[in-house]
Order: C-alpha cells, then sequence, then structure tokens
C-alpha cells in the first residue's frame, strides 16, 4: 500500500522544517510513504529547505493557490501509484501514527 503527502507551499520556508520533521516521523509499518512538495513560485528559499528532506519536489512557475498546486500535486501521484493522498498546508504537523491510525 503506497500513502502519497503533497504539501502545497508558497514562501513557506519557515514551515516546511517543522511539517516535513513530522512528516518524516510517520511510523510506516504496513504502507509505503512518499512526499511531494509542490511550490507556488515562492520566492523566498522554500524549494530549498523542502529538498534537505528527500522529497519530491515539483516547481510551478507561478503561483496557482491552494487548490491549483493541489491538483498539480495529486496529478503527480498518478506516476507513483498511490492507494490514498493526503494534502497538508505547510504549517501543518502531523501525530506518528496519523496514518497508521486511518489504516
Amino acid at each position: 500500500m503506497k500513502v502519497i503527502i503533497v504539501i502545497v507551499s508558497y514562501n513557506s520556508a519557515e514551515d516546511l522544517p517543522e511539517c516535513l520533521t513530522s512528516v518524516k516521523n510517520l511510523l510506516t509499518t504496513n504502507y509505503s510513504l512518499l512526499t511531494i512538495v509542490v511550490d507556488n513560485s515562492s520566492d523566498d528559499n522554500s524549494v530549498d529547505v523542502a529538498k534537505k528532506f528527500d522529497v519530491e519536489v515539483i516547481e510551478n512557475s507561478e503561483n496557482l493557490g491552494f487548490s491549483g498546486g493541489a491538483n498539480v500535486g495529486i496529478k503527480a501521484t498518478q506516476k507513483f501509484g498511490a492507494n490514498f493522498i493526503l494534502l497538508l498546508n505547510p504549517d501543518t504537523t502531523v501525530h506518528p501514527s496519523l496514518i497508521y491510525e486511518f489504516l
């Protein structure tokens, strides 16, 4: 089973480390996890911050807003074969057992 987390980011360099650290700490006993950060043409160093966390990064050439960025991320999940997709804002942190409890 594959779970893909899509995080839509715009000028989120300050928030991304805490968010991505919490995602990295998710319990993955019964599933595989992939994280995709969709950057909406940030002018801070959000992309560089995201790349430090070994995640897939999609760089949009313009700010598509949350829904537009989410659509880009969801479309990208098709090539990875997701069973489940979780959308997050970059100022979100998750409990380590979040997905485990869902499954």
